[in-house]
Formats: structure tokens, C-alpha cells, sequence
């Protein structure tokens, strides 16, 4: 398990709700979300900015987008702390999307999320399994 010096910041753009932020809080996370911060209503691109410059990993669940500007971004050899993609999901269905989380937390290190875009999938159709690296 990664230490908390090296572990995911994360950043909750507009789509996520902030609740999920308090409950990432509450299992030790550091996160903010854009709810929190003010950061609701403005672009795709400022929002991964913000991630960047805070040192923060996105976790959204506008994934096309996000992939575009991740594609974007690397070519322009602009560098990011990471995107998680997600498709979305009902707020009943938190509970998967932490065990997911949990996951790469428990598998990735900052420094390994360095421009990664990690796909969580769909998280409420199948419960996370132990070793189940597909996100």
C-alpha cells in the first residue's frame, strides 16, 4: 500500500457529487471537489488545470471528454497527475465506485498516475473482486 506521502490526491470535477468527497474523507483520503473550491460551470480544461496545478488526479465521469483532453494534453506535451474515468453512476452505487478507488489507492502511487488516464469501468455492474486489475 502506498504511504500517505505518496498516495492519490484526488480532485472531483463538477459531475461527481461532493458527498462522494465526504466519504473518501471519512476512509482518509485527501480530495476536494469542485463543488467545494468553486470550481462548478467552468471548462473541461480549467477543471484538469486546477487537478495539475494542486497535484491532484481528476476522477470524472465524463470520460469521452476527458479522453480527448488527455490526448490533447500529450500531444502539446502538456503533463497532468492523472485522470480516473468512470462511466456515470448512481449515487446508490458509491459504494462499488469507492471499492474501486480503494484499489488503486491500495496499486498506484502518485508518481504512477504522472499523466495515466486509468479507466475505472462501470463500477455498479459487477462488484469489485481482490486482484481485479481492470481498473
Amino acid at each position: 500500500m502506498a504511504t500517505e506521502a505518496e498516495g492519490l490526491r484526488i480532485y472531483l470535477d463538477e459531475c461527481i457529487s461532493p458527498d462522494l468527497a465526504s466519504a473518501m474523507r471519512q476512509r482518509g483520503w485527501d480530495v476536494v471537489s469542485a463543488h467545494e473550491v468553486g470550481l462548478v460551470g467552468v471548462t473541461d480544461e480549467e477543471q484538469l488545470e486546477f487537478a495539475t496545478q494542486t497535484g491532484r488526479v481528476l476522477l470524472t465521469f465524463d470520460v469521452r471528454d476527458f479522453q480527448e483532453l488527455a490526448e490533447r494534453w500529450a500531444q502539446q506535451g502538456k503533463e497532468h497527475a492523472g485522470i480516473l474515468l468512470c462511466q456515470h453512476l448512481p449515487n446508490q452505487a458509491y459504494g462499488r465506485l469507492l471499492q474501486r478507488l480503494e484499489q488503486v489507492r491500495n496499486t498506484l502511487t502518485a508518481e504512477q498516475m504522472h499523466n495515466a488516464v486509468v479507466w475505472l469501468g462501470a463500477v455498479w455492474d459487477k462488484p469489485a473482486k481482490e486482484g481485479d486489475e481492470d481498473g
